[in-house]
């Protein structure tokens, strides 16, 4: 019996350890500037010793746009890392997968009739790296924003967003 309830606590134990690795914490405020129509929105996600930060500012029409950072800790501190740093060596695999949904996504708007003014001069789908994308964290995983760099009047089909669950990057992560 006591052989019985030891597993049970270690299975506890590891199911928590677990549960505790994929928990994603986010706060987000919104800080009024003197001479901003809009606050800027600051958004911090913590996922074990990884943070995202997300800051979005608002144009003049009330458009808000984001920067991205992520920071690992060391030492007890934040330090901003990379977007690659966040990634194992397996990270080059991901990328190509991250690539192929991001460009399922931008053939969808461009080869569409309606939007060819949008992508007026643009031949066709750029690769992108690791640098050229925004990661934040979500609740169940993360979200990967990219820009395809069209005019302001075409914002609204100005760039995609891929989501993934940690379980599906569990072979791509950085410990």
């Amino acid at each position: 019996m006591k052989k019985y309830y030891s597993i049970l606590f270690c299975l506890f134990l590891f199911s928590t350890s677990l549960f505790a690795q994929n928990t994603v914490t986010c706060t987000e405020k919104n800080v009024k500037a003197k001479g901003q129509i809009e606050p800027t929105i600051i958004r911090t996600c913590t996922w074990g010793k990884y943070r995202s930060v997300s800051i979005g500012e608002s144009d003049y029409k009330g458009r808000y746009f984001y920067t991205n950072s992520m920071s690992k800790l060391v030492n007890g501190k934040f330090v901003k890392i990379e977007n690659a740093q966040f990634f194992n060596e397996n990270r080059n695999g991901l990328l190509k997968l991250i690539n192929q949904k991001i460009k399922k996504d931008f053939d969808q708007y461009f080869n569409d009739p309606e939007n060819k003014d949008c992508f007026f001069g643009i031949e066709g789908y750029t690769y992108n790296q690791f640098e050229d994308l925004k990661i934040s964290f979500s609740k169940s995983g993360i979200d990967i924003s990219v820009s395809f760099g069209l005019s302001g009047a075409c914002l609204a089909l100005d760039g995609t967003i891929v989501s993934f669950t940690f379980s599906e990057l569990s072979g791509y992560l950085n410990n």
